[in-house]
């Protein structure tokens, strides 16, 4: 499947595509697109968790867009900890 559209004279034009923060409306794209990579993704346990995951200061879910269709996605979790030492 592609993505350019074909042009009267021949020429092709891909859609302007952007990357934003995931919503609770995007599980169905992103379900699709993980079902490509082989995972299951019609368990019930699905929607709580990305659920979850959104409201999870911690995770980052980001999805690329063109004409409002979800291509693909990317998820980051950020770890933040304290490095310290005691010296006496």
């Amino acid at each position: 499947m592609t993505r350019e559209t074909a042009m009267g004279d021949g020429a092709a034009v891909r859609p302007q595509s952007s990357v934003r923060a995931a919503r609770d409306e995007d599980l169905p794209a992103v379900l699709r697109l993980l079902e490509q990579l082989g995972y299951e993704a019609e368990s019930p346990r699905v929607a709580p968790v990305w659920k979850t995951l959104l409201a999870d200061p911690q995770y980052n879910i980001l999805v690329a867009v063109a004409d409002d269709e979800v291509l693909g996605l990317i998820t980051m979790r950020v770890h933040l900890c304290s490095a310290y030492a005691v010296v006496r």
